[in-house]
């Protein structure tokens, strides 16, 4: 009995940061004495990244053709308990994911998420901020759609990269498919006269990649946002869910941004 319908709950949960899944449970609370139409259309209102509201739909369905007569309340009080129980599973320091690129190491090989996989999915569930910091960015089709849709559905997306040639190239290729310029999208440099120069001539570069989504969701990784990066080379990296490390990551780039250590461009 209600077995769609539970694992439709831990679905969502299971894709949801847990401080969104708690504010969902709160939206559904509220639902009393809508119909069916009216709580399918309070989706639209409630989430705007398109894969949420497709779990948020399939929820309703299941609810529709499996136990009707639950109250709100009841289904509200189920993604709590769920999201909760996540979040006590997760613990403190978050939930810790590897991610690799690179040939099999045969039947000792230990499962792992993909490279590309991993990064999508991080700008996939951004619902309000995304910062994604990389050396360069070359022939990524797939991220920048990614990117584009992020801008689309009203998300604060800041982009951080080593070379104004790569900005460039990053701007004009996510421009190309908005259809328009968006000021959500914000790229930004480390400027030759913000870093550290030596007396042979060297100076620093902006060697980190990373992937944050609402200060919930991080991925570190060895990988740039370039092709043979997410498909070819040996890369390797961690996804954390969770915990306070996605935050502080994006507290320390958005305080450079804040500095002018990390200029923007656009």
């Amino acid at each position: 009995m209600w077995h769609e319908l539970a694992l439709a709950i831990g679905r969502l949960v299971e894709r949801t940061p847990a401080r969104l899944a708690q504010q969902l449970a709160e939206e559904v609370r509220g639902w009393g004495g809508l119909s069916w139409a009216m709580r399918r259309w309070r989706v639209r209102q409630c989430a705007s990244q398109p894969r949420l509201q497709g779990d948020l739909n399939a929820l309703i369905d299941h609810w529709e053709a499996e136990a009707p007569e639950l109250p709100p309340e009841a289904l509200a009080f189920g993604l709590t308990c769920a999201a909760a129980s996540a979040s006590a599973e997760q613990g403190d320091g978050g939930a810790v994911e590897l991610v690799w690129t690179g040939p099999s190491a045969g039947p000792r090989s230990t499962p792992m998420r993909r490279t590309d996989q991993a990064l999508l999915q991080v700008i996939a569930s951004a619902m309000r901020s995304l910062l994604v910091v990389s050396f360069a960015v070359y022939r990524v089709r797939p991220v920048v759609e990614a990117l584009a849709e992020c801008c689309r559905r009203g998300v604060d997306v800041r982009v951080c990269l080593d070379g104004e040639g790569d900005v460039a190239r990053l701007r004009e290729d996510v421009h190309r498919f908005l259809g328009v310029a968006d000021e959500r999208l914000g790229l930004y440099v480390w400027p030759e006269e913000q870093r550290r120069h030596e007396g042979d001539g060297g100076m620093g570069v902006l060697h980190a990649k990373c992937a944050v989504a609402d200060g919930a969701l991080l991925f570190l990784s060895s990988a740039n946002l370039t092709e043979y990066a997410l498909s070819r080379n040996i890369e390797l990296g961690v996804l954390i869910r969770g915990g306070p490390l996605p935050g502080r990551v994006e507290a320390q780039f958005r305080a450079l941004m804040d500095r002018g250590v990390l200029r923007r461009l656009s």
